[in-house]
């Protein structure tokens, strides 16, 4: 079963955890993570912006890493919360993005729901 997953929740809340031990949970069944797609506040595990998220972040990156997981940072949610510049949305690969993900719009979200038998949300 191929899943993506969509985290609007902050690196901060509940809702990040969760969605980091489903993710783990599923990978070590065997079921392969089509896409994570970071929306809304989501968009803050791409930046390290709070030393209080740190860990958090830290443990996404390393998952991301380990098993070459396609992560998106939703190019609108960042600017629109002031992560990154006009100038760094143009840039594919900004200087502020931490390594493993990436930036693009919702055509990613879109192309995820298409290509994954099912889509799990964490607030």
């Amino acid at each position: 079963m191929n899943v993506s997953l969509v985290v609007y929740a902050s690196p901060s809340q509940a809702g990040s955890r969760s969605a980091l031990r489903f993710a783990t949970a599923l990978l070590r069944h065997g079921h392969p993570i089509y896409r994570i797609f970071f929306y809304g506040d989501g968009c803050r595990h791409g930046f390290r912006i709070d030393s209080a998220t740190g860990d958090i972040l830290d443990q996404w990156s390393q998952l991301i890493s380990e098993h070459q997981l396609d992560a998106v940072i939703c190019v609108t949610a960042a600017c629109k919360r002031k992560l990154l510049t006009e100038s760094e949305a143009r840039n594919s690969n900004p200087d502020p993005l931490l390594p493993g993900y990436s930036l693009s719009g919702l055509g990613q979200l879109v192309d995820a729901t298409v290509c994954s038998d099912r889509v799990v949300t964490f607030r």
